[in-house]
């Protein structure tokens, strides 16, 4: 039987693999409290990690930013904002392999409860450099000698990444719609969208157009948001809060339009009548079965 404690260890592992281990740490702690709050409540973290329920997390949360006195007196908004995010990506994580039974109902109400807890938090505006740091670090830029031997592979690599971005802000977008948005030629689009796709940092599925035409709609994959946390030095978990992003429900959302997608494909078929059918089967055969055939 696989315990909720656990469970807590082999997604801190998971999530040590490609991180730092400050984040780890960060982490950690954040599940420490959730573990502090279920001895609080009667709740063993020898238990087994399916009777986790929504009500556990919400729970938790309550019990976080109650003001209990003395040395447990009520934790720092920002503090408190990091324990949610670390329990939410704990619960996803669980969704994620199966660990729970959770319906989609309960993690929407889960997700709305925990934006109310996170609601009158602002982060500080960070302090500004003294003049001659940013003089310094102005000098330094400069000195950068630039490689005007490569200047099409850096083309190439800030076209795909503002392609990411894209992706990151408007998904499901087409490659038309993505050479409006960027102002970009198609031949450089379509060229950009092929290594993104090599790379396996894009999805590709079809969706319906009116006239029932099928267009091709494009979405970021788990690897394509890490390589935009790379290029922005951040780490995975990090630029997922910062950009509010969730690679589960964007999945889900490109399958179910290539399921879509499919299911119409099959319905218009059945529609058809049988000579036409016949008519589309036999466009479909190569002429060298055609000769065979005839021979």
């Amino acid at each position: 039987m696989l315990t909720i404690e656990d469970a807590m260890q082999n997604y801190l592992r998971d999530l040590s693999v490609g991180q730092s281990a400050q984040t780890v740490q960060t982490y950690s702690q954040g599940l420490a409290r959730l573990k502090e709050f279920m001895l609080s409540a009667r709740h063993s973290p020898t238990d087994a990690a399916s009777s986790l329920s929504v009500d556990h997390a919400l729970d938790c949360a309550k019990w976080l930013s109650e003001d209990r006195g003395g040395a447990g007196a009520r934790i720092a908004k920002s503090t408190l904002r990091t324990y949610l995010t670390c329990i939410s990506q704990f619960y996803s994580y669980l969704l994620r392999e199966k660990i729970v039974d959770l319906s989609a109902s309960d993690m929407e109400r889960m997700r709305d409860a925990y934006a109310k807890y996170r609601r009158g938090f602002s982060r500080p505006l960070p302090k500004l450099p003294p003049e001659e740091a940013v003089t310094a670090l102005l000098d330094a830029a400069h000195r950068v000698k630039p490689e005007p031997k490569k200047p099409r592979l850096e083309l190439a690599r800030l076209r795909n990444i503002a392609i990411l971005e894209a992706l990151r802000d408007h998904p499901l977008m087409s490659r038309r719609q993505l050479e409006l948005y960027l102002h970009g030629s198609s031949a450089g689009v379509r060229y950009g969208l092929r290594e993104l796709r090599k790379h396996q940092w894009i999805w590709q599925a079809n969706a319906r157009q009116p006239a029932m035409r099928a267009r091709a709609i494009y979405a970021l994959t788990q690897a394509g948001i890490r390589e935009l946390a790379r290029q922005s030095r951040m780490s995975y978990h990090d630029y997922l809060m910062r950009y509010r992003l969730s690679p589960d429900r964007l999945d889900r959302l490109v399958l179910m339009q290539e399921r879509v997608f499919q299911l119409r494909t099959l319905f218009l078929w059945l529609t058809e009548s049988p000579s036409k059918r016949a008519l589309h089967s036999a466009s479909s055969i190569s002429p060298s079965k055609k000769a065979s055939r005839v021979n």
